[in-house]
C-alpha cells in the first residue's frame, strides 16, 4: 500500500470497499528497492499483515456496532443496551486494527451516528440509576473506551476527535466532567476491594486528559480534592494487598499516561509511596490567595524581597519550585511588608503582572522539566499544545550554528523536523504554508528543553527578525521547506550558564524539543515589567494622591485642582479654535472658576457639543486628573478631538509640545491618529511599525526618522556601531575556539597562545621553530600526540593521572609521556581553554553592553529632536513602556489615553512619570475589561480574582473606588446618537440608566428588504463543539451559519448596502471561523485587526482559519463571489469593540436544555454586543436558552413586547413593500426572495435596449447586470455581416470567413476572418520565400512572414563552424546560437561537442539544454494568454484554420510546436547515428588484429558513455519533449476554464491519441531502462508516465466525465463500477510513484535533484482524486525542477 492510501480519512477508508489485500499484495510484488524505506512505512505495513486475516471479521463487527449505535440514537437507550455497546466498542479496540479504532473514535463525536448522543445519555444514566452496580458498571464500562490506550496514543490526525470526545465530557468549561467522576468515585467504598484499583486506575487517566484539554482545571479545588481521593483509595488498595490490573489486553500492552500527574507510564495501576503521593500533589498548579504576613524571599532563587532584583524571565529554580508564589493583594486595608503605599503600591503590580504573564508557563514548562533525564522526549502529547493555547512544538531540534551579530547579539540557526502534516507536501507547498503562517514570527518567545549530561535544562530564545516580510524572502522559503526546516533566533538572556549551554549543546548535536509560546513577546510585556522595576527605584509618582490609597478608611478626595501649567492667576483657555463660527468671539474657559449655566449654554452653543459633552470639555481642561465615560456612541472620541484641538492651541503659551496621545492597541490609536489627521492637526508623529494606517504613513516616526537624520548624528551612529561591532568581532573569536575546544580537536594554532601564557615550557618544546630556523612540516600539537587510544578516549577513564604530575612531566621533556597520558594533558588544556574563553567572551560581551547604551542613547535623542517638534505623538501603551527613558527627557506634560477602560493598569504606569502634570482619560468601564492571561487567578469574574482584580483598569478603580479610597467623579457623556431608540433602550434598561437619544437616531432609515430594524431569529438547533479541536472551548452552530449566510446575501442583493456597512459579531472563535469559510464562498471577508493578532496569539494558522466546513450553504444560492468594493466584516464580540455598521447580524452560538450561555452571561460582553448598531441588528439564537441572565432576559421581553421575535423572519420587498414574505429556514430565501425581491415579475425595462426584463423582482443593482436574452438587432459600421450573439452581449469582432484576399506583400490568402481585413499588416504569410539570417549569415527557406531578425527565429542550418579541433561543428545553428539571434551585442556562443574527436554524449545535453529553454517559451507563452488565445492555441486549425491574424506571446500558435518537433528529429537522428556507430566499433573490434576495446568502464575514454546508456538517453529525452507538448495541451485546456466543452472536437481526439502513444511508450521505455538497471533513467520515465497519467485523469474529470459517463448512469452498480475504475487508475498512478520513489532511494547518494523533484510531486498522493485539480497539478508539475537525463 503507497503511503498516500494512508492519508484518508479513517472513516471515508472503512466505508469504502476498498480490499486491503489488493494494495498489501502490490506491496510485496514490489521489487526490494521500490519498497517503502522509512520505519513509519515499514511499521504500519507490518500492522497490515498482521491484521490481514481477520480484516473481515473486524470491519463486519464495526459496522454491527455502528448501525447499533444509530438504532440507539432513534429510541431511547436502555441501560443493558448501553452497557452492551460501550462493551462491544471496548472489544473493537482490543484488536489489532487501528483503522477500526479511528473510525470509532470519529463515529463518537460525530453527530449523525448518534455517537453524542448515546454519551451523554450514559452520563446521565450512571448519574441517576437507582442501581448503584449498575451505575459503576456502566462507568467502568465506558471509562475503558476513552480512557483506551489505542485511543491516548493516536496520531495527532486523531487526537482532534479525542479532544472533542473530552469536551463533550466536560462541556463548557470542564466541570461538569469533575463533578461526575467525582459522584461516581464517590461509590467506590460500596465496590469489592479488588475492583478498586481497577476504577481508580481508569478514573485516574480520565481526569488527567480532562485536565490536559481544560487547563484551567488544573487551578479548580474541586480536581485538587478529587486527585486526592483517588490517590487515598489508590494507596489503600495497595495497603490490603490488591494490585489487580484492569483486565486489557492486545493493545493495552503500550505505554499510557501517568494517571495522576505523575510520571508512572505502565499501564497497571500502582500504588504510590507516601512520599510521592505528597510530592505529586506539590506538583500540581494551584491558585494563590493572599496569606496574611507573608513576605517575598527564600522560596527559590529568583524570589527577592525587592522586586528591582527579580529576573523578568522565570529561572530554572523557579520553574521547579513546589512552593506557592507570593502574590500582594490590591486591598490595602490588608497588612504588608511594605509599609510605604508607594513602594506597595509598585510592587503589588509588578507581582501581578509578572504572574499574569508566566504563571501558565512555567506549569507547562514544569510538566516538561519533569520528564525522566534519559528520555529526551515531551511530557506533553504536541497536539495538546495547540488545543490549549499554550506553545506549538517542534520535534528533534538541534541548534545548528551559533554566531553573533550586532543588533541581536549571540544568536543561532536551529533545525527542526518538519511539521507532521506537511511532511508529504512538495518543497513549494510547505513553503507557501509557513509564508502564511504565523508560526515562528519574530520577537516570540521560544523555550528548547533538551536532556544534557543527566538532567533536564532549558534555553530562553527569542525569534529572530532576519525575515520580517516572509512573502518577499526566497531566502525563507527555501530554509523552511523540506524536512529540517532551520529558523534563526536570538539567546534571550546572555548569562554565562546559557552562553556554556548553547555552546555544549551545538558542539554535541543534542536533540531536544522546541517550544513556541504562544500569545508570549518580550517585546510587549517587557519593557512594562522592566518600567516599573525603573519606577521602584524612583522617590515620587505623578499623580499618586489620586491612584495610591493611603490609609485603611476611605478618604473623600478634594476637588482635583487644575494641571500646573493653568494654575497662574489670569490665565484662561480660548476656544476659538472649536467654534463653529467663522469669526472669532473670544470665548474663553478660566480652569480655576467653574463656569456658569448660561456660559455652559453659550459653549454649546458656539461648539455644537451638547450638555455633557461640554461639561466633559471643561472638566478635561480644568482637572489634573481627569476620567471621562463615553458609553456606546455618546462621541467620547469627538469629545477628545476637542480636547486636543485646545490643547493645541495653546502649546506654545503653556510650553505643552509635545502632548502624548496612548491607546492599549494600535487599532484604535490609528484610528484616533486619523480622526486627528483629518480635523487639520498635521505636525503629528506615530510611533511605532505596526501601524496599517494609510493616511498615516507619512507621519511615522521612522519615516521622519530617514529624512531628518544630521550627518552629525548619522556619523555618532555609525561609530557606536563600529565600537560595538568590534568588540563583537572578538566574541566571534571566542566562539570560535571555544567549539573548537569542545569538539576535541586540538591543533597549533588553537593552542599556541595558551601554552605560551600558561605554560611557556611546554610551548618552547612544541613550537615548530627550532634554534637553527628551521620549521617544522604538519602541526606540532598533533605530531606529537599521535593516534589516540580508545582507553584513552575523554570520559573513559577510571583512573586519570593527576593533571599537576602530567604538565610537571611535561615540562621536563614532552616526549616522556605516553600517547595516553598526552591526550589526557591536552584534554584538560581544551577544557582550561574553553573555560578561559568563555570567561573572555563574557568580558567582551559585557564591554558591548556597556557600548549598546551609547548607541541607544544616540537613537534616542534623535528621535527626542524630531519628537520635540512634534504637536501630537502617538503611541501604544507598550511602546510608552519601551521609549520610558526618552520620555523622561522629552518631559511632556499632558497624555492623553484613549479607551482607558481597556488598559491594564501595570501598563499604564509608564505614564506616571515625573513632569507630568494633566492625564486625561476616556473610556467605559462598563465595556470591555482588559484581557489577562491568567484568568483563574486574577479575573474579578472568580472567587481567587477578587483579591488581585489585575483585569481592572485604573479607569474602572477610580471610578467605582476601593478600599483606601472613595471614587473619583467621573464625567458621563449621555446623549447617543448611533443607535435607533428601540436598540438603545435595550442597553438603557440594563446599564445606562441616564442614556438619552439624540435628535439624529430618530430619522434612522429602515434596513432595506428586511420589515424590522430589530428582530430575534428565533431556532432550536442545538451547539456543537467546533470541529477543529485545536479552537479549544469554542462552540459552533451550523445552523445559524446558515442562517446568518443567507441573511448577509439577502441585505447584499438590494444594492444599497457595501460591504463595510454590513457587520456578523459572534462570541466564539470557533463560530467566527465557520462564518469566515461559508461567507468566503460568495464574498470577500474581512476579519477585525483584533481578532486577527488574538487568533494568531492562541495558535491559529492563516493557513487553517477556513478549514473544510460541513455547512450547506452552497444550496441557498448558485455559487460565485459577489463583487464589492469592501469585504464584508466578520468579528467576535470582544474584537469589534469601538465599531460601529449601518447593519448588524449577531450569531448567538449557545443553543442548550440548560441554558448555558458561557461568557455571554457577562453584562459587560453583552453592553459591547448590542450597541454597535447605526439602522439594523439581527440576533440569532435560540431565545430558550437565554432568560437565565438577567440582562438577556429583559432584552428578548423587550424584543418580544415589540413582536420582533419568532422563527420566521420577515422580508420587505422595496418595490412591493405590501407583499407579505416570510423565510423561517435558509433555504426559504431560494423561493420567497430569489434575487433580493419578491417572487413577482420584474416591471422595468433594460436600460440598454428597452427589451422588457425576464427576471423576478430585484434591485437596481441586479437590474443593470441583466443581459437581454433576445437576439442582437445592431448592425456593424465596419461591415454588413449580421451579429449571431443575444442583445445583452457586446458585438465584438466579426467572426464570418472571407476568401482569395491579397495581403500587402503581394501573396493571397485563401481564407481570413472578417474582422481581420481591418488591419491586413497583422495577418501572418505562409508562401515559403528565402531570406538570409543577418545574425549567423545563413540563408533560409522560412515562411514570408517571418522575421529572420527576431530574437525568437531559430536557424535551421547547420552551424558548420570551425573548431578548436579543425573539425567544422556538426550541430544546428539555432542550437549553438540560443539566445543570440536578433541581438546587436552577441554572447559567447556554446557549440557542440565534437563528435569527431569525442563521440561520447553525441550531443544529448545540447538537446535537453534547448528542450529547457523551448519548454520555458511554451509556459511563457500560456501564462500570458487569455481564454480566447488560449483556446486559439488549443484547437488550432479546427478553430480559424491557419488564417487567425493575431500574433500570441510565444510562438505562432500554427507553429506552435515547431521547434518541439525539431527536436524530436534530431533525437531520432542521434539514435540513428548512435545506432550505427556502435555497430561501426563493434564490427572494427571484430576485425582488429590487436587487443580487443576493454569492456572494463574505467579503461573507457573519459567523458564517454555506455552505448546503452546513450540510447535509452537518446530515447528518454524523445520521450520529455513529448510530455512537454502534452503538458502544454494540459495547460492551455485549465487557462481556457471549465466552461469549454472540449470533448470530441479534433484537437482532443488528437490530445488523447497522443496521450495513449505516450503512455504506451513509457511503459516500454521504463521497463527497458529497469533491465538495463540505470535507476536515474528509470526514476525520469517513472515520474513522466506518473505525470501525464495523472493530468490526463484529471483532464477528464475537468470536461465533466469519467472513464464511464458517471452523470448519465442512473444504476447505482454502473456509477460504483465507474468509481471503482477512477479508483483503480489512480491507485496505478500513485504506484508509479511510489515505484520512482525506490528508484530515488536506488540512485546513488548524489541524485539531489532527484530528490528535489521527488518532492514536488509526492503530495500528489495525500489527496484522493475528487480533491485534486488540474489546475494545481499542472502548476506543480512546471514548477519541479527539471532533472537531465545526464548529470551536469
Amino acid at each position: 500500500m503507497s503511503k498516500a492510501n494512508n492519508q484518508n480519512p479513517p472513516k471515508a477508508q472503512l466505508q469504502q470497499q476498498t480490499p486491503v489485500t489488493e494494495a498489501q499484495k502490490s506491496v510485496q510484488n514490489q521489487p526490494q528497492a521500490q519498497q517503502p524505506k522509512s520505519h513509519v512505512q515499514q511499521t504500519t505495513l507490518a500492522k497490515m499483515q498482521a491484521a490481514q486475516p481477520s480484516d473481515r471479521r473486524q470491519k463486519a463487527a464495526y459496522n454491527r456496532w455502528k448501525e447499533s449505535l444509530k438504532c440507539r440514537k432513534l429510541r431511547d437507550s436502555g441501560a443493558n443496551s448501553l452497557q452492551h455497546i460501550w462493551a462491544e466498542a471496548h472489544s473493537l479496540l482490543e484488536t489489532q486494527s487501528s483503522l477500526s479504532h479511528s473510525c470509532l473514535l470519529a463515529d463518537l463525536v460525530d453527530g449523525k451516528t448518534g455517537g453524542p448522543f448515546i454519551l451523554r445519555q450514559t452520563i446521565s444514566t450512571s448519574l441517576n440509576h437507582q442501581n448503584w452496580k449498575y451505575r459503576l458498571a456502566l462507568y467502568e464500562a465506558l471509562l475503558k473506551v476513552i480512557t483506551h490506550p489505542s485511543l491516548l496514543a493516536h496520531p495527532t490526525a486523531s487526537s482532534n476527535h479525542l479532544a472533542m470526545l473530552y469536551t463533550f465530557i466536560g462541556e463548557e468549561d470542564g466541570v461538569e466532567g469533575i463533578e461526575w467522576l467525582t459522584t461516581l468515585t464517590s461509590l467506590f467504598h460500596r465496590a469489592q476491594v479488588q475492583q478498586i484499583p481497577s476504577l481508580v486506575y481508569f478514573t485516574a487517566k480520565a481526569l488527567k486528559k480532562l485536565l490536559d484539554r481544560y487547563p484551567p482545571l488544573k487551578y479548580d479545588k474541586r480536581s485538587h480534592a478529587l486527585r486526592d481521593v483517588l490517590h487515598i483509595l489508590l494507596a489503600a488498595g495497595a495497603a490490603q494487598g490488591s494490585k489487580v490490573a484492569p483486565k486489557t489486553g492486545g493493545t493495552t500492552a503500550r505505554s499510557a499516561p501517568a494517571p495522576i500527574g505523575g510520571t508512572n507510564t505502565s499501564h497497571s495501576p500502582q500504588a504510590p509511596t507516601a512520599a510521592k503521593q505528597t510530592h505529586l500533589r506539590a506538583n500540581q498548579p494551584q491558585l494563590v490567595t493572599p496569606s496574611p504576613g507573608a513576605k517575598p524571599g527564600g522560596r527559590h532563587d529568583n524570589d527577592r524581597l525587592a522586586i528591582a532584583d527579580i529576573q523578568i524571565l522565570p529561572t530554572y529554580a523557579e520553574i521547579i519550585s513546589q512552593q506557592l508564589e507570593y502574590l500582594p493583594t490590591t486591598d490595602f486595608t490588608q497588612e504588608s511588608f511594605l509599609k510605604d503605599p508607594r513602594g506597595r503600591y509598585v510592587d503589588t503590580l509588578f507581582r501581578l503582572y509578572r504572574h499574569n504573564t508566566f504563571s501558565t508557563v512555567k506549569d507547562f514548562l514544569r510538566e516538561q522539566l519533569a520528564c525522566s533525564p534519559a528520555e529526551n522526549r515531551s511530557n506533553t502529547n504536541p497536539s495538546e499544545l495547540g488545543q490549549n493555547g499554550l506553545a506549538h512544538f517542534y520535534n528533534a531540534a538541534v541548534i545548528q550554528k551559533v554566531g553573533v551579530e550586532l543588533d541581536n547579539g549571540i544568536t543561532c540557526a536551529i533545525s527542526f523536523l518538519q511539521l507532521p502534516h506537511l511532511r508529504d507536501l512538495s518543497r513549494t507547498h510547505q513553503a507557501k504554508w509557513w509564508v502564511e503562517s504565523a508560526r515562528l514570527q519574530p520577537g516570540k518567545l521560544l523555550v528548547m528543553v533538551v536532556s544534557h549530561r543527566g538532567r533536564r535544562r532549558m534555553l530562553y530564545l527569542i525569534g529572530g527578525d532576519e525575515w520580517q516580510e516572509r512573502h518577499l524572502s526566497n531566502r525563507f522559503k527555501e530554509r523552511m521547506s523540506g524536512m529540517r526546516p532551520t529558523v534563526f533566533v536570538k539567546l534571550a538572556r546572555e548569562t554565562e550558564e546559557d552562553i556554556t549551554l548553547l555552546n555544549e549543546l551545538h558542539v554535541a548535536q543534542v536533540q531536544g524539543h522546541l517550544f513556541e509560546l504562544c500569545g508570549l513577546i518580550p517585546q510587549a510585556y517587557g519593557p512594562t515589567l522592566t518600567n516599573i522595576q525603573r519606577m521602584s527605584m524612583d522617590t515620587g509618582l505623578a499623580f499618586q494622591q489620586w491612584i495610591v490609597p493611603t490609609s485603611r478608611t476611605a478618604i473623600q478626595h478634594p476637588t482635583v485642582p487644575p494641571p500646573a501649567y493653568a494654575r497662574n492667576q489670569g490665565f484662561a483657555y480660548k476656544l476659538d479654535c472649536i467654534s463653529k463660527k467663522e469669526q472669532p468671539i473670544g470665548m474663553k474657559l478660566d480652569p480655576n472658576e467653574t463656569p456658569k449655566g448660561k456660559d455652559m449654554t453659550a459653549l454649546q452653543k458656539a461648539t455644537g457639543l451638547n450638555a455633557s459633552q461640554a461639561q466633559a470639555l471643561v472638566a478635561a481642561l480644568s482637572q489634573e486628573f481627569v476620567l471621562i465615560q463615553g458609553p456606546p456612541g455618546t462621541g467620547k472620541t469627538h469629545v477628545g478631538l476637542q480636547i486636543v484641538k485646545v490643547l493645541v492651541e495653546h502649546q506654545t503659551t503653556c510650553q505643552l509640545s509635545p502632548i502624548f496621545i496612548v491607546c492599549e492597541t494600535n487599532h484604535a490609536l490609528d484610528q484616533f491618529g486619523e480622526h486627528i489627521v483629518e480635523a487639520g492637526i498635521k505636525n503629528v508623529i506615530r510611533v511605532g511599525s505596526r501601524s496599517k494606517s494609510k493616511i498615516l504613513e507619512t507621519y511615522n516616526l521612522c519615516r521622519r526618522r530617514k529624512k531628518e537624520t544630521t550627518k552629525e548624528e548619522k556619523k555618532a551612529k555609525l561609530e557606536a556601531r563600529r565600537n560595538i561591532g568590534k568588540t563583537l568581532y572578538c566574541v566571534r573569536d571566542c566562539l570560535g575556539a571555544i567549539h573548537q575546544a569542545m569538539t576535541g580537536r586540538p591543533g597549533w594554532p588553537l593552542l599556541k597562545e595558551f601554552l605560551s601564557t600558561e605554560h611557556p615550557r611546554i610551548y618552547s618544546q612544541l613550537k615548530p621553530e627550532d634554534a637553527a630556523g628551521f620549521t617544522l612540516v604538519g602541526d606540532p600539537v598533533v605530531n606529537w600526540l599521535g593516534q589516540r587510544l580508545a582507553q584513552s578516549a575523554k570520559g573513559s577513564q577510571t583512573n586519570a593521572p593527576n593533571h599537576s604530575d602530567l604538565i610537571v612531566k611535561a615540562e621536563a621533556n614532552i616526549l616522556s609521556l605516553a600517547v595516553g597520558e598526552r591526550w589526557t594533558l591536552v584534554d584538560h588544556w581544551l577544557d582550561q581553554l574553553a573555560r578561559n574563553q568563555t570567561r573572555s567572551l563574557m568580558r567582551h560581551l559585557h564591554h558591548a553592553q556597556c557600548l549598546r547604551p551609547l548607541l541607544a542613547r544616540v537613537k534616542a535623542d534623535i528621535d527626542c529632536r524630531i519628537l520635540r517638534g512634534a504637536d501630537i505623538v502617538l503611541m501604544t501603551t507598550s511602546r510608552l513602556a519601551a521609549d520610558n527613558e526618552m520620555l523622561r527627557k522629552l518631559k511632556p506634560k499632558v497624555i492623553i489615553c484613549e479607551e482607558a477602560a481597556e488598559v491594564m493598569e501595570p501598563r499604564m504606569m509608564a505614564a506616571f512619570i515625573p513632569g507630568v502634570e494633566h492625564l486625561i482619560q476616556i473610556g467605559d468601564h462598563q465595556q470591555l475589561r482588559p484581557l489577562v492571561q491568567n484568568s483563574m487567578q486574577f479575573s474579578m469574574e472568580t472567587q481567587v480574582g477578587k483579591h488581585y482584580q489585575l483585569d481592572r483598569s485604573l479607569f474602572e478603580r477610580r471610578v467605582t473606588g476601593e478600599p483606601g479610597m472613595k471614587p473619583l467623579p467621573v464625567i458621563q457623556l449621555n446623549e447617543q446618537q448611533r443607535m435607533p431608540p428601540e436598540i438603545s433602550a435595550l442597553i438603557r434598561n440594563n446599564v445606562y440608566k441616564d442614556l438619552r437619544d439624540g435628535s439624529r437616531v430618530k430619522d434612522r432609515p429602515m434596513v432595506v428588504g428586511l420589515r424590522d430594524r430589530l428582530f430575534w431569529w428565533d431556532h432550536d438547533y442545538e451547539e456543537d463543539i467546533g470541529l477543529n479541536a485545536a479552537q479549544g472551548m469554542s462552540y459552533i452552530n451550523s445552523r445559524e451559519v446558515a442562517m446568518a449566510t443567507a441573511l448577509v446575501r439577502h441585505l447584499v442583493r438590494q444594492g444599497v448596502y457595501e460591504g463595510k456597512d454590513i457587520a456578523i459579531l459572534t462570541p466564539y472563535a470557533g463560530q467566527l471561523l465557520k462564518l469566515q469559510a461559508a461567507l468566503d464562498e460568495y464574498f470577500e471577508v474581512v476579519l477585525s485587526e483584533r481578532d486577527e493578532e488574538r487568533l494568531a496569539a492562541q495558535g491559529f494558522d492563516k493557513k487553517n482559519m477556513v478549514e473544510d466546513s460541513e455547512i450547506p450553504t452552497q444550496t441557498l444560492l448558485p455559487s460565485g463571489k459577489m463583487q464589492m468594493k469592501d469585504g464584508i466584516r466578520l468579528a467576535t464580540v470582544d474584537g469589534f469593540q469601538g465599531e460601529q455598521a449601518k447593519v448588524i447580524i449577531i450569531s448567538l452560538v449557545r443553543s442548550n436544555k440548560k441554558s448555558k450561555v458561557g461568557f455571554l452571561r457577562l453584562k459587560n460582553r453583552i453592553n459591547v454586543l448590542l450597541s454597535r448598531v447605526q439602522h439594523g441588528m439581527y440576533l440569532i439564537g435560540n431565545a430558550a436558552t437565554f432568560p437565565a441572565v438577567d440582562m438577556w432576559k429583559d432584552v428578548y421581553r423587550q424584543i418580544s413586547a415589540r413582536k420582533a421575535a419568532g422563527p420566521s423572519i420577515p422580508l420587505c420587498c422595496p418595490r412591493h413593500p405590501k407583499t407579505p414574505i416570510h423565510c423561517t429556514s435558509p433555504e426559504d430565501f431560494v423561493y420567497v426572495s430569489p434575487e433580493g425581491g419578491c417572487t413577482l415579475a420584474c416591471a422595468d425595462r433594460l436600460p440598454v435596449c428597452g427589451h422588457p426584463c425576464p427576471n423576478k423582482c430585484h434591485s437596481e443593482m441586479l437590474h443593470k447586470a441583466v443581459i437581454c436574452p433576445k437576439p442582437c438587432s445592431r448592425v456593424r459600421e465596419t461591415c454588413k455581416h449580421a451579429c449571431p450573439k443575444v442583445c445583452g452581449r457586446e458585438c465584438g469582432k466579426c467572426m464570418v470567413m472571407v476568401n482569395d484576399i491579397k495581403l500587402p506583400c503581394g501573396h493571397t490568402k485563401g481564407k481570413l476572418l472578417c474582422y481581420q481585413l481591418l488591419d491586413l499588416k497583422s495577418v501572418l504569410c505562409r508562401v515559403k520565400v528565402d531570406k538570409q539570417a543577418p545574425a549567423c549569415g545563413h540563408r533560409v527557406t522560412v515562411d514570408c512572414s517571418t522575421d529572420v531578425s527576431s530574437s525568437r527565429f531559430l536557424c535551421e542550418a547547420n552551424c558548420n563552424t570551425l573548431l578548436p579541433c579543425n573539425h567544422k561543428c556538426q550541430g544546428t545553428c539555432w542550437l549553438c546560437r540560443q539566445g543570440t539571434h536578433g541581438q546587436e551585442e552577441r554572447v559567447a556562443v556554446e557549440h557542440k561537442t565534437c563528435e569527431i574527436c569525442q563521440p561520447s554524449t553525441w550531443g544529448l545535453g545540447d538537446i535537453e539544454r534547448m528542450l529547457t529553454f523551448v519548454d520555458g517559451q511554451l509556459r511563457q507563452s500560456a501564462d500570458n494568454a487569455d481564454v480566447d488565445t488560449a483556446k486559439q492555441l488549443f484547437l488550432g486549425k479546427e478553430l480559424a484554420a491557419d488564417d487567425h491574424g493575431e500574433l500570441p506571446d510565444g510562438p505562432p500558435f500554427q507553429d506552435r510546436y515547431e521547434s518541439c518537433n525539431k527536436l524530436l528529429a534530431l533525437c531520432q537522428q542521434t539514435q540513428e547515428r548512435m545506432v550505427a556507430h556502435e555497430s561501426l566499433t563493434e564490427a572494427m573490434n571484430e576485425l582488429s588484429l590487436g587487443p580487443k576495446a576493454s569492456s572494463d568502464p574505467r579503461a573507457q575514454k573519459a567523458g564517454a558513455l555506455p552505448a546503452q546508456l546513450k540510447v535509452l538517453g537518446a530515447r528518454l529525452i524523445e520521450h520529455k519533449v513529448q510530455e512537454a507538448i502534452l503538458r502544454d495541451k494540459f495547460r492551455l485546456s485549465v487557462k481556457m476554464g471549465e466552461d469549454q466543452n472540449l470533448l470530441g472536437t479534433r484537437a482532443d481526439l488528437e490530445l488523447q491519441r497522443s496521450v495513449g502513444s505516450f503512455l504506451q511508450t513509457g511503459t516500454v521505455l521504463l521497463d527497458d531502462c529497469s533491465e538495463a538497471k540505470l535507476p536515474r533513467l528509470a526514476f525520469i520515465a517513472a515520474i513522466l508516465h506518473a505525470r501525464v497519467a495523472l493530468m490526463v485523469l484529471l483532464y477528464h474529470q475537468s470536461q465533466s466525465v469519467h472513464v464511464l459517463d458517471l452523470d448519465a448512469a442512473r444504476d447505482h452498480d454502473v456509477r460504483a463500477a465507474g468509481e471503482k475504475q477512477v479508483a483503480k487508475r489512480l491507485e496505478r498512478i500513485f504506484g508509479l510513484f511510489s515505484t520512482a520513489q525506490g528508484l530515488c532511494d536506488e540512485s546513488s547518494g548524489d541524485d539531489a535533484d532527484l530528490r528535489r523533484c521527488l518532492q514536488e510531486v509526492l503530495w500528489f498522493r495525500k489527496k484522493r482524486v475528487e480533491q485534486l485539480e488540474l489546475k494545481e497539478v499542472v502548476e506543480a508539475v512546471g514548477e519541479a525542477p527539471v532533472v537531465f537525463v545526464l548529470k551536469k
